[in-house]
């Protein structure tokens, strides 16, 4: 590799994560367990970029919210 230079990473690469995201669902298993506003996939991936989360879950109780991953889905595969 005579006369290539290699770049290496000296730094640690940070992720800003939200693992714990419920969404309107969790209210169909358990009650009242969120009491926010329901979301759009659009606006939650718009207000995780304005935080500038890198990583997230979404954590429903006891139920998956189809509709939702299938737009997270389509959103971030368009992306």
């Amino acid at each position: 590799m005579k006369g290539k230079t290699i770049q290496v990473k000296t730094y640690s690469n940070w992720l800003k994560t939200d693992l714990h995201i419920h969404s309107i669902a969790s209210n169909i298993m358990k009650k009242n367990d969120y009491t926010g506003d329901s979301y759009t996939a659009k606006e939650l991936i718009d207000k995780l970029k304005e935080n500038k989360v890198n990583l997230f879950s979404i954590t429903d109780h006891n139920i998956i919210n189809i509709d939702l991953y299938k737009s997270l889905f389509k959103l971030l595969k368009a992306n």
